[in-house]
Formats: structure tokens, C-alpha cells, sequence
């Protein structure tokens, strides 16, 4: 499709440019004709849910930071992927008014889908969506009187039109579901005349094809499936379709592609997209299927699927998983912050903290959290502090779309089993483990093993090995026998953190497309992204995110001297702190300096700074330029 004649389609749009419309001249009709201004990428948003299938708006907020934060330009709401044909007037109603309150403060267009139900209960949408001031609406056709000509279908959308005149009005062609297959080029010469506020439909490439040479200045075909390359070729870069929720960065390549001229490359990032909708589209029902896997993908609880669609079952959604992971889709990556285990002044977990350090991070742009690693004290942390820690990081941070990985070695092998298999239950996006401690392995064989062993209590959840021979002592190893063993008998084995840049640089090589290798040394930051790494878990993320960042994206932009300075920044900062103490208490001790974000002092059996100590480390700080936010002291 990408490489027969859309070329030639593209050069016959040009030469033969779409009519232009004036206010007023599509024929003899009353009414104020509205301006439309919506395009490029809109998702279809999924409608959250609850376990027990109510409307779960509190999802809301941090389902829209997500598409801002992806450059999606719009949301369709109640539309097929949001399941708007099983909901409630009033639950239709109160989802339109929660996501409008969110997306106007993102500059985000929004139209609501209104059609699907009785007439009056359609009527009653679009007066609502009205008085809500939504970029437009769209309507599907009357789905039991179905309409069997143009102008019946023309006289059903007048009929909703007329109930928010103010409006642009979309059709939303889906024969397949609708039942409902007329002349589109028919309908788009009638509707232009006697509609004055139609503006185009939502339709697939075909249709799209068809009425091209009709499509007036300020009307659209908004693309309704996954065909971004080919509907870009041919001059339509509008699409509303559900994988802009799930894969928002490779849509926008493949359209960016296109329009660069980059064809081979647009091809090959479609073959993705297409690789990756078959995948999903194979497990299950397609909307089901498409839900579970933006959970999986996002990290956003959108929920089960209303009945009587049907929900993947716990095997399809192992299986759904697995393939993501084969395909590189999982939601762990990037910048995460390896969070301080907070405690009070009497050295107790404080989970109170907790909400307030994971919006801090979310804030920053971090992209997930490690829990209970090594600044995160995790070896002293006992087994039910721990579940209190899992469930109380994950409960906040799906909300905020951090992805969460639960660091659980540093204690014996039974409990060490019992936490994988409730980091599981509770919806960890991956566990870690460090090696045995005691019995240390000596062989790459012995290691696997031990992961295995882990593994094999949370079996649908991917697993990291932490190599950090500074503090196991387990070094020496065959690490690239390690990974190869670790591929072939660990289905679920994503890679390592690795504190060694030496053994990140050996295994670099040995890494799958589904596999990640995440550097832990801040020494190596910038050289490691310099040399093509872009998975950082690092303490210094919680202290200076912003100098995190900035290091990956310059760097990874081939910006060097800018990433360089930063990372030179970064350096400074830590090399100040860590002069009044060890590494971790030090760092530690400076975390509400800097963040406002109280987590206590390390706890036994490492030293904590005294109070001279930290006095000093916040006059040092000052004295290099850093702003204080909570200080503890007066002078």
C-alpha cells in the first residue's frame, strides 16, 4: 500500500488541490457555520474502569499528562475504543466534563462522540458537549433504524446538528459496525451543501481516497486505523485512531518520516506498528485486547472492558505480556530514580512521604522508580515493611504513570521468593534481584540459576540482575555467558543494572530488542550516553533530575558540549555532597535540601551525618550556587 502509487496519489492531490469553502457558501441552510480547527494525532481515549466496571475518572489526570507528554494534539471521547456505546447518558455526560477539565489547561481540542444511543439520549450528548464549548462533535449513524440512503443519513445528522448548532459535526463512518454502508461521495456533496457545520468524517483510507477531490478547505478525513504512513503519502495527516493512545512516539515518527521524505524509513516504522497490532489484536477481543495492552505498555489503569465485551483472561493476558516484551514494548526505560526508603526520626518506615516524593519525581519528568535498591536501603528493609513499601509505591505511581521496578534481593531465598511473587500480585512493572550474598555463585551457570529460582515465583513479570560487585563481592564472572544462559532459560529476563561500565560496554552487544542494560554509575553518565545507552537508574535522579535529563537528551542528540557541561554539573554537586560523609547518608541528608522532600536519615548499619555534618553540607550547597528548599537550620 505504502509503495504502490501513493506517490503518484500525492502529486494528483497536488495538482488538483481541495476545494475551498467560504462561510456561507455551502448552499441555502440557516445557522452559524463554526470554525474547525482540529488535526494531526487525536486519540480515542480508552474510558478507565474500575475492577467493577464503573467509570473510574480519577484516572483522568494522569492518562492526559501522558498524551501531552507524547505530543497527541486531541482526544475523541465515548468513540468505540472508549466504549462509549455501553455507557449510561449521565456517566457519558460526566466523562465528557472530566476530561474537558483536563485538557483545556493542556490545549488539548477534544470531540465527543455522541452518537450510538437512542435519539433523544443523542440530542441530550450533543446539547451537553455543546454547552461544554468541545472542539465538535461526532456522531455515529442510528444504529437499529439504520438509514439506507444519503439522504436519509443526511437527514438523521441535520437532526443532530440542529441540537448544538454551534458545533463542527463529524460522521463517524464504521460500516463494519454499524451496519450502515452508503455512497460516500454521495454523502460528502449532500452534507457540504445542506449541513453547514459538517466538517468531514472519521473514516478508513479508502473513503478517504474516495472523496479526497470533495474535501472542502476546512473539512477532514480523520484516518481510523493504524495506516499512518500510506494516509500521510496521500496528503490525510489526521487520524484518530486507538494505537495513538499505546504508541504515540512511533506514530509521530512515521508521520514525521513521511513528510521528510524519509519513505524507506516511514516503511519500516510501519512494519513496526503493524507487527505490533497484530500481536495485540490476536489475543482477544479488540478493544480488550487494545486496554490491557495500554496498562501493560503505560502503565495507566485504564481497567477491564464493560460487558458484554469480554476481558482478556489471566492466559491471554500472560500471553499479551510476553509479547510485548518480545517486541520491546514494555513501559520500562529511560530516567528512573532509584527512590530513598523515607523514615522517621526514630528510623521507621514512612509511607506518608511517599505521595508527595512520587508527584516531586513525576513532576520532573522522571520516567519510573526502583524501590528498595541500594539508596533505597533495601537489604534492611524487613519482608513486611517491604509489602507496605510495594503496595504503597505502586498504588501512587500507576496513577502518575511512573513504571515501577521492586529491587528485592539482600535477604534469604525463601523471602526473597515470597516478595517476588507479591510484587507480582500487586502489578510491579519488573523485580530486581541482587546475586546470593553468602553462598555467592561462582559460575554464570550458578547465577542463573539463583534468577531462575526467583523468576519462576513471578512468572509473567520481567526480571533484572543488579551487578554491583562493590557491594555482593560476586565478580569475575563470565557475564556474557550470563546473559546468554540468562536469554535462553529466563523467559521473562529483561537485562541488568550494572555498575560497572566495563561489563555494560562488554554486554552492549549481546542486547535483544526487548532486553535493556541500565547504567548505574553517574561517573560514566556521560559517556555512556555519548555511546548510544539511554537507561539510567542513578541516585543522583532524585537530587538533580532536570541535570539527569538534560545530560541524556543533549547528549543523545549529538549536543556533546552541552551534555558534557551538564554532566560536569552533576558531578560537582554530588563531589560537594559526598565530602561530609559516605555516599548514600550524605546524598540522603541533601535530598530535602534541595527537593523539599523529607526522607529521613539512613538507617543501621550505615553511619548517619551528624549534625555539624549537615550544617556544613548545606552552607557547601549554598555556597555552590544551590537553592535551598527546606532548610533545617538558622543561622
Amino acid at each position: 500500500y505504502i509503495l504502490k502509487s501513493l506517490t503518484a496519489n500525492r502529486k494528483l492531490l497536488k495538482a488538483n488541490p481541495p476545494l475551498t469553502s467560504v462561510t456561507g457558501d455551502h448552499g441555502d441552510h440557516h445557522g452559524v457555520q463554526s470554525v474547525f480547527e482540529v488535526e494531526g494525532m487525536l486519540a480515542p481515549v480508552f474510558t478507565p474502569m474500575s475492577e467493577e466496571g464503573a467509570v473510574n475518572l480519577s484516572v483522568i489526570p494522569a492518562y492526559m499528562e501522558h498524551l501531552k507528554k507524547h505530543r497527541v494534539n486531541g482526544i475523541l471521547v465515548s468513540g468505540t475504543t472508549g466504549e462509549g456505546m455501553l455507557l449510561k447518558v449521565e456517566e457519558r455526560k460526566s466523562l465528557l466534563e472530566a476530561w474537558v477539565s483536563v485538557a483545556r489547561p493542556a490545549q488539548m481540542k477534544v470531540i465527543a462522540q455522541v452518537g450510538g444511543g437512542p435519539l433523544p439520549d443523542v440530542l441530550e450528548l450533543a446539547k451537553h458537549a455543546e454547552k461544554l464549548n468541545v472542539d465538535g462533535i461526532m456522531t455515529l449513524p442510528e444504529l437499529y433504524y439504520k438509514p439506507r440512503t444519503v439522504d436519509q443519513l443526511i437527514s438523521y445528522l441535520q437532526t443532530v446538528s440542529a441540537a448544538a448548532p454551534t458545533l463542527p459535526l463529524v460522521y463517524y463512518d464504521f460500516p463494519m459496525m454499524s451496519g450502515v454502508n452508503v455512497n460516500m461521495k454521495e454523502l460528502f456533496t449532500s452534507a457540504s451543501s445542506k449541513l453547514p457545520n459538517f466538517k468531514g468524517a472519521k473514516a478508513d483510507l479508502n473513503v478517504a481516497e474516495q472523496v479526497a477531490h470533495l474535501l472542502a478547505q476546512d473539512q477532514k478525513i480523520f484516518i481510523a486505523n493504524h495506516h499512518i504512513a500510506p494516509s500521510v503519502l496521500m496528503g490525510h495527516d489526521s487520524s484518530i485512531a486507538t494505537v495513538v493512545n499505546l504508541f504515540p512516539e512511533l506514530v509521530h515518527n512515521i508521520r514525521q518520516a513521511v513528510k521528510d521524505g524519509e519513505v524507506a524509513k516511514a516503511r519500516l516504522l510501519q512494519r513496526r506498528l503493524n507487527a505490533l497490532v497484530d500481536a495485540i489484536a490476536s489475543k482477544g477481543d479488540f478493544v480488550s485486547s487494545m486496554k490491557t495492552a495500554m496498562e501493560l505498555k503505560t502503565g495507566i489503569r485504564v481497567g477491564p472492558t464493560r460487558s458484554p465485551l469480554v476481558p482478556l483472561n489471566c492466559v491471554q493476558r500472560k500471553d499479551l505480556r510476553n509479547s510485548l516484551i518480545e517486541l520491546d514494548c514494555s513501559n520500562i526505560g529511560g530516567i528512573i530514580a532509584p527512590v530513598f526508603t523515607p523514615v522517621d526520626s526514630d528510623g521507621v518506615v514512612n509511607l506518608s512521604v511517599i505521595p508527595q516524593y512520587a508527584q516531586y519525581l513525576q513532576d520532573q519528568g522522571v520516567d519510573g522508580i526502583l524501590v528498595a535498591g541500594t539508596a533505597g536501603e533495601g537489604p534492611t528493609v524487613n519482608v513486611t515493611d517491604m509489602k507496605h513499601m510495594i503496595d504503597a509505591w505502586i498504588n501512587v505511581s500507576k496513577s502518575l504513570n511512573l513504571s515501577v521496578i521492586i529491587q528485592l534481593g539482600g535477604r534469604p531465598l525463601p523471602d526473597l521468593q515470597k516478595l517476588a511473587a507479591y510484587s507480582e500480585q500487586a502489578g510491579a512493572d519488573a523485580i530486581m534481584t541482587l546475586p546470593e550474598l553468602y553462598y555467592k555463585p561462582t559460575t554464570a551457570r550458578q547465577l542463573v540459576y539463583f534468577m531462575q529460582e526467583v523468576a519462576r515465583y513471578a512468572p509473567e513479570t520481567p526480571i533484572l540482575y543488579y551487578h554491583i560487585p562493590s557491594y555482593t563481592d560476586v565478580d569475575g564472572l563470565d557475564m556474557v555467558e550470563f546473559w546468554r544462559l540468562a536469554t535462553q532459560r529466563i523467559p521473562t529476563f529483561l537485562g541488568i543494572k550494572s555498575a560497572v561500565f566495563e561489563t555494560s560496554l562488554m554486554l552492549q552487544d549481546q542486547v535483544k530488542d526487548d532486553q535493556k542494560i541500565f547504567i548505574a554509575d553517574s561517573l560514566y553518565l556521560a559517556p555512556a550516553v555519548l555511546m548510544g545507552f539511554r537507561d539510567i537508574i542513578m541516585i543522583e535522579i532524585n537530587l538533580f533530575p532536570t541535570l539527569v535529563e538534560e545530560v541524556v537528551s543533549n547528549g543523545s542528540r549529538g549536543y556533546t558540549k552541552t551534555a558534557i557541561s551538564k554532566y560536569r554539573r552533576m558531578r560537582e554537586l554530588r563531589s560537594v555532597i559526598t565530602k561530609e560523609g559516605g555516599s548514600i547518608s550524605a546524598l540522603k541528608e541533601a535530598m530535602p535540601l534541595v527537593s523539599g522532600i523529607d526522607v529521613g536519615s539512613i538507617r543501621p548499619p550505615e553511619i548517619r551525618l551528624t549534625t555539624d555534618q549537615t550544617i556544613r553540607l548545606e552552607q557547601r550547597l549554598r555556597n555552590a550556587g544551590v537553592d535551598i528548599v527546606n532548610s533545617e537550620f538558622q543561622d
